[in-house]
């Protein structure tokens, strides 16, 4: 045995019973672990690492079916030695399998299996094995036995000092240089890849002395939290069918902690041009500073959020999901994780679609839509910042550091109405974005004045008014910048409709040169459907209405006297009550009057609200 076999000790242990694919002397298994150590001079311990080492595990966790072969899912976790210890887990690297004591292996994001080891090699035999993803020739030139039967498996040794040195695979483990990596070449002025130790069941098969590390991985710290003071989110709102809020772009971002019963959050703010419907139909617009959203912590792997106004905590993000399971925190409740991987600093990323571009989220950042953002919005998380560098985005990056006056608004002029497709029940509300160019060094903004709105048959018209105010800046730098408006459209009858929206700007202490506006004009057509539930006079007739044109009185016949009346209400074309009027104590006649002297011309709909259901029909008043 040559000289060097002693400092190789292989521990004597009694093997259990392996689960193995037929054939495999000594079988990988579920607890199979490899220790490796990328390192220079090629010894090392725990505590002597330099720029460029890493030292990590791969171990088996859960099997899958390719083809027709069983596997073992390889991942690995460890650490890479920067500036700091980067710690990393569970980065999935393939899939491996052993028959007939062989080694078989399908790389990440390939389909083809390769032979990675054959074992059952002898002297003088040619072999292919693997150094760090390619293979090459070797001439088998002398093999040992180690003390449990395993068979230590030489290539042509050459001078130490000059060449590799010795170069030999394990059999049932790997090479002396990993399980991937092949056998170590010891050159003393390269890096080099050792395999330290090999363990199943928690019991250790093979420990190369040379190393002083044990054959656990060493002590794997508390993560450090993902997000702290300096972390920034930019996310992009700038899409057409929105349906909660529309033309955003703002930054999410840690402006201040608080203590929220026993636990520490993260006070949550965002800055940015936008425009936010809420719940109660009031809105905020233009350029926001620094407006408080909510608090968030970071534990165990999750995010906690207690949103502005609420004392509830939710589980916001749970990045300790696997393949398969469910999401049940409130970002994309519900939805699946198809595949795990590993992006940026090793983070894992939550892949929810089988389009990879599709829908995912990060772990310690947020959603592919943003922090907060959910699946009915469409937004996009631009980029996501820490202490000051970007840590991820979805361009170039330089979009993770412009300024208010370097954002690009496309398509700046917008109009929309929410909701997006609305029902005669349906409270509509026009949305405008109108951007100014303006001579200032910071957003100044047009002052609404008015927004007049009238009806003509079904063409809605609204002109805004604005004032601005020049401060007499003389700067040439101009900037542009975004105006939201929101307009109360109301309820519609169900039919075709257009908004003309006409938008003018009057200019005070206009210095030379100043920014001059012009008349500004957008035009939206919309359809507004019938409401389920709501029948329509004219289809089941259970009422007839007349006059119409009416004149004085608006009279219901009730040809069905199965329906009993309740009240009948009366509104504009553009959605606004006018009148309501009680009918219980005329449900004795079969003909009921509706006194209308004293309204306007135009046109009306009428909604009926009988014990069973509503009716609505429209009636022209002369």
């Amino acid at each position: 045995m040559k000289k060097y076999i002693p400092t190789i000790i292989l521990l004597i242990s009694i093997l259990g019973a392996f689960a193995s694919q037929s054939g495999s002397k000594f079988p990988i298994d579920s607890t199979s672990i490899w220790k490796i150590d990328h390192i220079r001079n090629g010894v090392s311990d725990e505590k002597k690492h330099i720029e460029g080492d890493q030292i990590y595990n791969y171990f088996v966790k859960g099997d899958t079916i390719i083809g027709s072969f069983s596997y073992f899912k390889i991942f690995k976790t460890g650490y890479a030695y920067l500036d700091k210890p980067l710690y990393f887990e569970n980065v999935y690297v393939g899939a491996l399998r052993d028959k007939d004591n062989k080694f078989f292996f399908i790389e990440k994001k390939k389909t083809n299996e390769m032979l990675l080891y054959d074992f059952n090699a002898e002297i003088d035999d040619t072999i292919q094995v693997p150094y760090e993803g390619v293979f090459e020739e070797k001439i088998v030139s002398s093999i040992d036995t180690l003390p449990d039967g395993r068979k230590l498996i030489h290539f042509n040794p050459k001078e130490p000092m000059m060449g590799c040195g010795d170069q030999y695979i394990i059999e049932g483990i790997g090479g002396s240089g990993g399980l991937l990596e092949g056998p170590a070449c010891n050159h003393f002025w390269t890096f080099d890849n050792h395999l330290v130790c090999y363990s199943q069941n928690n019991v250790l098969k093979y420990h190369d002395y040379n190393f002083q590390f044990n054959c656990d991985i060493t002590n794997i710290p508390t993560p450090e939290n993902y997000i702290d003071s300096t972390c920034v989110w930019r996310v992009d709102k700038q899409i057409d069918n929105d349906s909660l809020s529309d033309f955003e772009k703002l930054d999410y971002f840690v402006c201040g902690d608080t203590l929220i019963g026993t636990n520490n959050y993260l006070k949550i703010c965002k800055t940015g041009f936008q425009l936010t419907i809420e719940k109660n139909g009031q809105f905020t617009s233009g350029f926001n500073l620094s407006r408080y959203v909510g608090a968030m912590r970071e534990a165990e792997n999750n995010f906690y959020f207690i949103e502005d106004d609420s004392n509830t905590v939710s589980l916001l993000y749970n990045f300790n999901l696997e393949a398969g399971n469910v999401i049940d925190s409130r970002i994309l409740k519900g939805d699946t994780v198809k595949t795990i991987d590993s992006v940026l600093d090793n983070r894992k990323i939550l892949y929810l679609s089988d389009n990879v571009w599709e829908k995912y989220i990060i772990q310690g950042i947020g959603s592919d839509k943003g922090l907060f953002e959910n699946r009915n919005e469409y937004s996009t998380l631009v980029c996501f910042m820490k202490n000051g560098s970007p840590v991820y985005h979805n361009g170039s990056g330089i979009e993770c550091n412009l300024t208010y006056d370097q954002y690009n608004f496309y398509q700046c002029d917008k109009l929309k109405i929410i909701p997006e497709n609305p029902h005669e029940d349906d409270y509509i509300k026009a949305i405008a974005r109108v951007c100014y160019t303006v001579s200032a060094e910071s957003p100044v903004y047009p002052t609404l004045i008015n927004h007049p709105k009238t009806s003509e048959d079904n063409s809605i018209n609204i002109k805004l008014n604005y004032n601005y105010d020049d401060r007499n800046n003389v700067a040439l730098k101009k900037i542009v910048v975004p105006v939201f408006d929101t307009i109360d459209i109301g309820r519609l009858h169900a039919g075709e409709y257009f908004i003309d929206l006409n938008v003018t700007t009057t200019h005070t202490n206009a210095a030379n040169p100043y920014t001059v506006e012009y008349e500004k004009n957008l035009y939206l057509p919309f359809s507004v459907s019938q409401s389920t539930g709501i029948n329509n006079m004219t289809d089941s007739k259970p009422f007839k209405i007349y006059q119409s044109p009416v004149k004085d009185f608006i009279i219901i016949e009730r040809k069905d006297q199965r329906e009993k009346l309740k009240s009948a209400e009366l509104y504009t074309i553009l959605g606004t009550k006018v009148e309501t009027i009680s009918l219980e104590k005329q449900n004795r006649d079969d003909k009921i009057e509706i006194d209308t002297k004293n309204f306007n011309r135009g046109i009306y709909l009428i909604t009926i609200n009988t014990s069973n259901s509503i009716f609505t029909q429209k009636v022209i008043i002369n």
